[in-house]
This record gives C-alpha cells, structure tokens and sequence, in this order.
C-alpha cells in the first residue's frame, strides 16, 4: 500500500499507516541491504543535450536490471550543466553488477569526453522507506 498524499499552501503531508511508518520496533526496522548512491556530476555547458540523451538511455536500461530499484536524472534548475544521477541499488552487490553491464560501459565512455570535471558520488544506506516498500 502506498502512502496518501496531500500538499497545502505551505506543506506536503505525507499519510501512512502504523504499519507502513513502523510504529512497533521501528529502530530494528531500518534498513542496512539497499544503498542509494547519488552521483553529482558538472558537463561541459555544450554537451548538456548530448549528455542527458546518453545519460537517459543508460537509465531506461538500468531500471531494467533487477538489482536496480530506482534510477532518478535530475538536472539542476539554476545551473543547468550540473546534474544528479540518485541510483537506488537494491543489494550492496548490485552496484558493482551494475557497472559490469554493457549499457553502462558505453554510458561511461560516451560521456566521459563531456564532463567539465570528474564526476563524485556519495553512498547512502536506506532508512525509510522499509526496503519492502520500494517496487
């Protein structure tokens, strides 16, 4: 089940039930399998078009692979050369799978010519959502 939501003037409320916010033994509920990774990337201010085509393809391909549960391209309002890649990995293995795929290796090497620096990352774990809440 998925959570309620309802945004007003100046908030976003979010509804879930007992169940879903973990009330019982929350602590012991928090996840330590799935890690997110957000990539933060700067491309070079005429590569941004060529950037997002490749960047898109490698994601549409890399929800398809099963230790993939999410993959997010956000690019930033202000500075549109500035991008963030949030990958949300279902198994601490799942990353290194990822990077073994063809998809990605092509995805590595035709934006690595457009990138303005070296591209960063910094890993997370999930807390919440649970883990068995993430399709």
């Amino acid at each position: 089940m998925l959570p309620s939501f309802s945004v007003g003037p100046s908030a976003l409320t979010i509804g879930l039930s007992a169940v879903q916010r973990g009330v019982s033994g929350a602590s012991e509920q928090y996840s330590r399998t799935m890690q997110i990774v957000h990539v933060h990337v700067r491309v070079k201010p005429d590569s941004i078009e060529q950037f997002k085509e490749a960047t898109v393809e490698n994601a549409g391909k890399s929800i398809e692979e099963p230790g993939i549960a999410r993959f997010d391209v956000v690019q930033d309002i202000i500075d549109p050369a500035r991008f963030v890649l949030i990958e949300v990995y279902r198994h601490p293995e799942a990353p290194a799978a990822h990077k073994e795929t063809a998809h990605y290796n092509k995805w590595r090497d035709t934006v690595a010519a457009l990138m303005a620096e070296p591209r960063t990352s910094i890993r997370y774990t999930n807390v919440f959502p649970l883990d068995e809440s993430w399709t």
